[in-house]
């Protein structure tokens, strides 16, 4: 093959979604070598696309005409290609995937590839990674967190902004804490002397930032793949809330390309991760 073999590649509905897919590119390149990717991302997430500038195998980073849909002229591009996975798909059977699956796996599984196949990868290949291209600032004794899902709309996939505020209460007395996520977000700030909310600056440039701090927490969203591929220090915390979930619950927790995380799962409502295991979790993590 060669790059005259085109394939429009990519999951474009949210930015965790675009990054969980960069593995299937590895799968793709094994069994096309040297092919020509187009990536797709959607207008919605088109914020996250200079995080995909230098990957080895983006060749054009598309951004969809429409938010969340394929337009006239996309379906035209996707035409003119010699083999398209579907951006937008659904899962492909069962309801409850993530008692069997993890996030990865479903993503392979949702673009039909054959997840037996791709499993047979070397497990480097198996984890989102992405191109530090920009320069990063270092900020010692700073941390970053990123400490609301689903663009900050308070929601059962993070803890309460209660919880949260007792937290940096802790870590305010050794550090800077730099709060990066949604506009919307509660500011968890008050009474503290050490923190700065950035919600204001482009979520490009609150990764670049993050990158510079000696590690981050953050939950399951996008923020937190990011920031995985990347290989940065971090923390996940991971809050079960889909329904029958009754095993394999680190399933929604973010990959670290360089195994570079703690994840601490909570099984009993929003506040059910012990903070002290955060305190904990952060000596472990920085120490390694």
């Amino acid at each position: 093959m060669n790059k005259n073999f085109k394939i429009f590649s990519g999951r474009a509905s949210l930015i965790g979604d675009t990054i969980m897919f960069l593995p299937a590119l590895n799968y793709l390149e094994t069994k096309y070598p040297n092919s020509y990717k187009i990536f797709p991302i959607s207008k919605k997430t088109s914020q996250s696309a200079p995080l995909f500038i230098n990957h080895p195998l983006i060749d054009k980073i598309y951004v969809l005409e429409e938010e969340e849909s394929l337009s006239v002229q996309d379906m035209k591009l996707i035409k003119g290609c010699d083999l398209a996975i579907n951006p937008f798909p659904n899962h492909p059977d069962v309801k409850d995937w993530y008692n069997y699956y993890n996030c990865i796996e479903e993503t392979i599984r949702m673009a039909g590839i054959n997840l037996k196949e791709f499993n047979s990868l070397p497990v480097d290949l198996k984890k989102p990674k992405l191109e530090k291209w920009f320069k990063i600032n270092k900020n010692e004794k700073t941390i970053a967190i990123w400490p609301f899902a689903n663009y900050g709309i308070d929601n059962n996939r993070n803890p309460t902004v209660e919880w949260w505020q007792d937290l940096l209460k802790i870590l305010d007395k050794e550090y800077k804490i730099l709060h990066f996520g949604a506009t919307a977000e509660p500011n968890l700030g008050e009474n503290l002397n050490n923190y700065y909310n950035l919600t204001n600056l482009s979520f490009f440039e609150m990764v670049k930032i993050t990158l510079g701090c000696e590690f981050s927490i953050g939950t399951d969203s996008g923020s937190s793949w990011v920031i995985g591929a990347y290989g940065f220090p971090q923390i996940n915390l991971i809050l079960k809330n889909s329904p029958n979930h009754i095993k394999n619950f680190t399933a929604f927790s973010p990959e670290n390309y360089l195994n570079n995380k703690i994840d601490l799962i909570g099984l009993d409502g929003r506040n059910s991760i012990i903070k002290e295991n955060v305190i904990e979790s952060i000596k472990k993590l920085i120490n390694k």
